[in-house]
């Protein structure tokens, strides 16, 4: 009710052009609250019924902080599957927030998880082909994180393909996560799909993951999360 919501960002690189392509939304709670830390934050909310509500306010402070900041590359807004039935993608609203803060839908990337969508078809496949219509895009995230479900990327045809964090540690040391991201970059090309590298925290694995080929890439060692002017200067 107080709208207390942190709105931060990290940052998304292109690894080839070493510049930054978008940010990734994340939502805190109020300093000193005890509702710092997101998982806390969202655990509660769900023992309280109030997740689809926190979500919206989520989404609305990082729309709100972006078209302040008039940051004009994409932005990641995260997607629950308790956010997949809310009215907000159902009905034509969310474009209509986006439209008012005079954002581009083009530039906003509904991110859900590898495990959501597949466990979620045929819910996710109406909201996400709705969305579509509007001009937003999509991004599969955590490959890799111990599920896999080709068919059901096969089906999304996501136009961003966000690899889990484990697979990228080590990655410089690691022939067979070599050879396996060697497999996702053809895959995801097939489908003229970008490949985000997530959980690059150092050097080596940053220039394993250039001679890759792996276009675009986050993690700590490219830029912790922050206040979205942080990134834009």
């Amino acid at each position: 009710s107080e709208r207390r919501i942190v709105a931060l960002f990290q940052p998304i690189h292109d690894l080839l052009e070493s510049k930054v392509s978008g940010v990734e939304a994340l939502s805190r709670g109020p300093a000193g609250s005890g509702l710092e830390d997101a998982e806390r934050l969202f655990s509660i909310a769900e023992k309280a019924g109030l997740v689809i509500p926190l979500e919206r306010l989520c989404r609305r402070r990082s729309l709100e902080e972006a078209a302040r900041a008039g940051w004009g590359r994409l932005v990641f807004i995260n997607m629950s599957p308790a956010a997949a039935q809310d009215s907000d993608f159902l009905d034509g609203r969310l474009i209509r927030e986006v439209l008012d803060l005079y954002l581009d839908p083009r530039q906003v990337v509904i991110e859900v998880t590898e495990r959501t969508y597949a466990d979620n078809q045929e819910l996710f496949a109406r909201v996400l082909g709705e969305l579509r219509k509007e001009g937003f895009r999509v991004a599969v995230d955590d490959l890799g994180s111990g599920y896999s479900n080709l068919s059901a990327l096969a089906d999304i045809r996501p136009e961003f393909l966000k690899f889990d964090h484990l697979f990228t540690k080590d990655i410089h040391r690691n022939r067979i996560k070599q050879d396996l991201l060697g497999a996702i970059l053809s895959f995801a090309m097939k489908m003229d799909t970008q490949v985000i590298a997530e959980g690059i925290e150092s050097l080596d694995e940053l220039e394993a993951l250039r001679r890759l080929g792996v276009p675009l890439g986050q993690g700590f060692y490219l830029g912790r999360p922050g206040p979205i002017e942080t990134i834009a200067a």
